[in-house]
C-alpha cells in the first residue's frame, strides 16, 4: 500500500454516543468533484433499489460498474489500481447465516480468494510489483484464522486456537504490514487483542480491554493504526496507535471508531464516525483536530482515505433509514453521491484509491 491508498473494510455496527467541542468543517454536497488532476476509484455495493441484493460494484470518477449479477449479495471492500488494471476483492454470502467466500475482481474478471473449501473473506488488499496481496481471514475448523494471500497461496498468521481477523494490510519496501485482532480464547465473545503482524511476526497493541485494529500506515519506518478500543462502558472508543503505544490524537473521544488512516507531510489523518446530535456521524480526524463530515442529521460515517497532491478524499456512507443508504465521496470536506445504475439505488462505499489522470 502507498500513500495513495489505505483500506478498510470492517465491522459495519458502530456504538456511538454524544460529543463536546468538534471542530466544524465544511459540508457542501455537489453533483459531482471539482475537476482535479486524478483519478477517484472507490469499492463498495450497489442495488437496484430498497431490499434488493447488494451488488459488488467499482466507481471510476463516479460512475458506477457493478461487478456482479446480483443473484446474491456480493460485496467489493478493497480496492487497488496498479500495472494499468484495477484491481477489488471481497466477499459473496452463500445464502446461509455465517456462509461467505472471499473473491477477488481483475478489470471485472472475478477469481475466488480461496479454493481450499474453506470459508474466507477479504478486507484490503495491496498490489507491489507483480505480487497481489489479500488481507482477511478464513474458517478452518470452526476458528477464524488470520490470513493474508500472496498471489493467491495463503499465508496463515494465526494459529487458529482462537478467531483472529486480518483488516488491513500496507506493504513497505520488502516488509509486509497488517493490522487486526484476535481473541483471547476460544469464547467467541471473549475479549480481542489487537494486532500488528509485521513479516508474520505478531505485536500486540496497548490497549485494557477488547480493542481492534481496522487501519494501517506506514510512513518513515513508523506504523500508525486506526481503530477502535472499548475503553468505557464496553462501548468503543477511538484509537490511533503509533509503533505499537497508544496516541493522544484521540483523547476525549467516545463511543467511535476509526477505519481508516494516512499520513501526509508528518501529519497523521484518521476517518471513521462519532457521535454527533445521538447519531453517528462521519467525522476526519487531523492529528487531534476532529472535522465534521455530515451535520448529524443523519446517520453516516466515513471508512476510508487516501490523499493525493495535498487534497483529502475520504469515502463513507450516508443514511436517514434503513431503506435510504447512498455511498459518499469527500474531496477537502465537499460531499457528492456514489449513485447506483437506477434512480432508486441504494449503495455504500468502504475503500478509495486516488492516482493520476
Amino acid at each position: 500500500m502507498n500513500i495513495l491508498k489505505n483500506i478498510n473494510i470492517r465491522p459495519f455496527a458502530i456504538l456511538l454516543l454524544s460529543l463536546a467541542s468538534l471542530t466544524l468543517g465544511c459540508k457542501k454536497d455537489k453533483d459531482s468533484p471539482t475537476e482535479r488532476n486524478s483519478k477517484v476509484y472507490v469499492a463498495g455495493i450497489s442495488n437496484a433499489g430498497p431490499n434488493e441484493t447488494w451488488t459488488a460494484s467499482i466507481w471510476e470518477n463516479g460512475q458506477v460498474k457493478q461487478l456482479t449479477d446480483g443473484s446474491k449479495n456480493e460485496y467489493a471492500q478493497a480496492i487497488y489500481v496498479a500495472n494499468n488494471s484495477v484491481y477489488a476483492a471481497g466477499r459473496q454470502d452463500l445464502g446461509t447465516v455465517n456462509s461467505f467466500q472471499g473473491k477477488m475482481w481483475k478489470d471485472g474478471v472475478e477469481s475466488l480468494l480461496d479454493n481450499s473449501g474453506h470459508l474466507s473473506e477479504a478486507y484490503d488488499m495491496v498490489v507491489s510489483g507483480t505480487d497481489v496481496y489479500i488481507a482477511g481471514r478464513k474458517r478452518i475448523n470452526d476458528m477464524m484464522i488470520a490470513c493474508i494471500w500472496k498471489n493467491g497461496v495463503p499465508q496463515v498468521l494465526s494459529d487458529g486456537k482462537t478467531d483472529a481477523f486480518i483488516f488491513s494490510i500496507f506493504v513497505h519496501g520488502k516488509d509486509v504490514y497488517a493490522t487486526g485482532a484476535a481473541r483471547a480464547t476460544k469464547d467467541k465473545n471473549s475479549l480481542l487483542i489487537p494486532k500488528v503482524w509485521k513479516n508474520g511476526v505478531a505485536q500486540t497493541l496497548e490497549a485494557t480491554k477488547s480493542a481492534v485494529g481496522n487501519a494501517i500506515f506506514v510512513a518513515n519506518n513508523d506504523v500508525y493504526v486506526a481503530g477502535s478500543e472499548d475503553a468505557e462502558q464496553d462501548l468503543n472508543s477511538p484509537r490511533i496507535w503509533k509503533n505499537g503505544k497508544l496516541t493522544t490524537f484521540t483523547d476525549g473521544l467516545k463511543r467511535g471508531r476509526l477505519d481508516g488512516i494516512a499520513v501526509y507531510n508528518n501529519d497523521v489523518y484518521a476517518v471513521g464516525a462519532v457521535n454527533i446530535n445521538q447519531r453517528p456521524s462521519a467525522v476526519l480526524l487531523k492529528n487531534n483536530t476532529l472535522t465534521e463530515l455530515t451535520d448529524g442529521s443523519m446517520e453516516a460515517a466515513a471508512k476510508d482515505i487516501a490523499i493525493y497532491d495535498g487534497d483529502v478524499y475520504v469515502v463513507g456512507f450516508q443514511s436517514s433509514g434503513q431503506n435510504n443508504i447512498k455511498g459518499k465521496l469527500w474531496i477537502n470536506g465537499e460531499a457528492s453521491d456514489l449513485n447506483g445504475p437506477h434512480a432508486n439505488s441504494q449503495s455504500n462505499a468502504y475503500a478509495i484509491f486516488v492516482t493520476s489522470k
